[in-house]
């Protein structure tokens, strides 16, 4: 095998891995901000719940996430969301409540970053 060959080949395994370490960083940014959006939509709502039962909806609610069965899982994430709480004692409008209150959350977030990105990136690149 040619050097350059072997040059490229060796560039490629290295930008996988860059490529992988790149996106295992921003998927754990990801989760923690989602992760930190629960903990704030539960304690606006001023429910007395632990951490652990906040990361387990959480949890629960990302691994619902990965397999969609309807766009975005609507409806499915909220049903989930309100018997993991009606199963340790709130009411099941409350899970529902908070579910919603998450997806309005990430609705406005991402209007607020579009908007950013536009009036203040874009004029950068003009």
């Amino acid at each position: 095998m040619s050097k350059a060959r072997e040059l490229i080949i060796f560039t490629n395994k290295n930008l996988v891995k860059k490529n992988i370490l790149i996106f295992l960083k921003s998927g754990t940014i990801i989760h923690i901000s989602e992760f930190c959006l629960y903990y704030l939509v539960i304690s606006f709502l001023q429910l007395d719940l632990s951490f652990k039962v906040i990361f387990t909806i959480f949890f629960v609610n990302s691994l619902i996430d990965f397999f969609p069965i309807t766009p975005k899982n609507i409806g499915i994430s909220e049903l989930i969301s309100g018997l993991l709480l009606s199963l340790i004692g709130f009411n099941f409008t409350t899970g529902v409540l908070i579910r919603i209150f998450i997806r309005l959350s990430s609705i406005f977030a991402t209007i607020i970053l579009f908007l950013f990105n536009n009036i203040f990136l874009s004029e950068k690149n003009e």
